[in-house]
């Protein structure tokens, strides 16, 4: 056996096995008091995660025996979820994660202090925060028994064992050589294939053709991923991101009421609800009478369906209030993220060999223009730019993704026309 561990990925993942890294035993925590995790883990994890149907996993021990280290890498590859408790800010667990980020898994992150999660992946998850209080610990259960259960019906995309090459979750341009209603086919420029459906096109919504949105010729800037359950290769352009729809599904059940604000108004089709996690529920026209209320405006709605499959919520008006709340100008300024509708032209970079290119586009919400980049675009609208047969003037139907809240610059990505039933706006 070599003198210095190397870990190569052998083994799949068993979908019921939640992994625990954390710290061993009683620590002294920032706050000067005492802390049993192995009382934590035996007395609280392990039966949320039974509950959820799954098996609680954990190797006990300190670094510095080879054995220690293989034990924890197979459990870790062996692992469906990943759970670390950050609090502490324990080498061992900050360790484990890194491994956890390399094989791509499914992780949830609990911990007592924001600032013990290590800095460089404090933005990649979000985090369960919780304390020795008994609310806290009782809001930890419910929180933690929902990640599981959201990220148990998750499709992955780990680094797949070996010996099974070809996949990886490196970004690589590739060209849509077929294409269908609901799937296409891509090839890059060594030759590999992969399928690519609707899930792995867009997190928030349902892509109901892809034929429109990604015709034959059209280069996407995706990777290839091995799904280590189905043992088969596919294309997507959403990896490492987290379906908010499992999740969304549990919370939101029929009958919870939403009190929040309205993102956009669509006169056809009526006012988009902010829900969580970037996701709009819509309500329908005919339930305001005559009049739609404002973007901004708070509003008091109850859940009706959440459609996971399709990727809709549909909300039931309960209240409006009588007017917007009352926002900054600068805020009133800033555009809405994932609003969606037609932004005006009011400039045209065409690219320069392949470099830059760019639209300004007036936004009707905020009156104030917002970049949308070739990279942002579709094919058919790159052509055209480069082409010079974007006039200023024309309309454009766009989302925004992206906002800088110190600098108010908005990025924009194009979309194809809305259909009769949009999912979200």
């Amino acid at each position: 056996m070599s003198a210095i561990f190397k870990p190569t990925r052998t083994l799949n993942p068993e979908p019921d096995h939640v992994f625990f890294a954390m710290p061993f035993g009683t620590k002294e925590l920032t706050n000067g008091q005492p802390f049993d995790f192995d009382a934590f883990y035996t007395d609280v994890c392990v039966p949320v995660v039974r509950e959820c149907g799954m098996t609680p996993v954990r190797v006990d021990g300190l670094y510095g025996a080879q054995g220690v280290l293989e034990a924890v890498w197979r459990a870790m590859q062996q692992a469906g979820v990943v759970v670390a408790d950050c609090t502490g800010g324990s080498p061992n667990v900050a360790f484990e994660m890194a491994w956890a980020l390399m094989l791509n898994k499914r992780t949830v992150v609990i911990t007592q202090e924001s600032t013990d999660i290590p800095s460089d992946i404090r933005g990649l998850y979000r985090y369960i925060a919780y304390s020795q209080n008994y609310q806290d610990m009782q809001t930890l259960r419910k929180e933690l028994a929902l990640q599981l259960t959201a990220l148990s019906q998750e499709p992955s995309d780990e680094m797949a064992p070996m010996p099974m090459p070809g996949g990886s979750t490196t970004s690589v341009k590739a060209k849509v050589i077929n294409a269908d209603k609901d799937y296409v086919m891509v090839r890059d420029d060594s030759g590999r294939y992969g399928v690519m459906g609707s899930a792995d096109a867009d997190v928030s919504r349902v892509v109901n053709d892809m034929r429109k949105v990604f015709p034959v010729g059209t280069v996407l800037d995706g990777a290839f991923v091995i799904d280590p359950m189905r043992k088969e290769m596919r294309y997507t352009l959403v990896s490492g991101e987290r379906s908010p729809w499992p999740l969304l599904s549990n919370k939101y059940k029929p009958g919870t009421v939403l009190k929040s604000r309205v993102v956009n108004v669509d006169e056809r089709h009526g006012a988009f609800v902010h829900v969580e996690y970037g996701i709009n529920g819509l309500v329908p026209r005919q339930q305001f009478g005559g009049t739609l209320p404002a973007v901004g405006a708070e509003i008091e709605t109850m859940i009706v369906t959440v459609d996971e499959h399709r990727r809709r919520i549909a909300l039931r008006l309960m209240s409006v209030g009588t007017r917007p709340r009352a926002i900054s100008s600068n805020e009133a300024s800033r555009a809405v993220p994932n609003w969606r509708g037609h932004a005006e032209v009011t400039r045209v970079v065409p690219e320069d060999n392949g470099h830059g290119g760019y639209l300004l586009l007036r936004l009707p919400t905020t009156g104030r223009n917002a970049l949308l980049l070739v990279k942002d675009m579709s094919e058919d609208l790159r052509a055209d730019l480069n082409n010079n047969e974007v006039d200023l003037g024309e309309e454009i139907y766009v989302e925004v993704y992206r906002t800088n809240k110190e600098t108010g610059k908005t990025l924009l990505r194009e979309l194809p026309e809305p259909e009769e039933a949009p999912s979200a706006a």
